[in-house]
C-alpha cells in the first residue's frame, strides 16, 4: 500500500501565520432576507457558482452560463461584501478530463 507523504509541521505552521483570516461568513441562499447580508453582521459571502448557472449540452460539449437576472440578484442582496466561491454540484474534471464547461463559466465568474 502507498503511503501519502505529510507536510512538514514547519510548513503547515508557516501557511498558518500567512493565512488571511476571513471573519463571519455565510452561504448565499436566495430565500432569505437581503438584511442577512451586511457588513457589520458579515465580513464575506460564500457562493455556489450553480446557483447562479445553467447549463446546456450541444452534442459533446458542455455549456454553463451564468444567469444575469440570477447575477444580478445575488449582487443586489450580497452587495459589496466579499465572496468565497464554493462549488458543490459540478465537479472540476475527472481522471478521464477536465470540465471544459464549469472551468470556461469559473473563469468568466471570477472576471466579474
Amino acid at each position: 500500500m502507498l503511503s501519502v507523504p505529510s507536510a512538514p509541521r514547519s510548513a503547515s505552521s508557516e501557511h498558518a501565520a500567512c493565512a488571511k483570516v476571513l471573519g463571519i461568513g455565510f452561504s448565499y441562499i436566495t430565500t432569505l432576507p437581503a438584511d442577512l447580508y451586511r457588513p457589520g453582521l458579515l465580513d464575506f459571502v460564500e457562493i455556489t457558482p450553480e446557483m447562479l448557472c445553467r447549463a446546456q449540452r450541444d452534442g459533446e460539449v458542455l455549456s454553463i452560463d451564468l444567469v444575469p437576472d440570477r447575477l444580478e440578484r445575488a449582487r443586489a442582496m450580497c452587495g459589496a461584501l466579499p465572496i468565497v466561491v464554493h462549488g458543490v454540484e459540478l465537479s472540476i474534471g475527472s481522471a478521464l478530463h477536465w470540465n471544459t464547461g464549469y472551468l470556461d463559466m469559473l473563469d468568466r465568474f471570477q472576471a466579474i
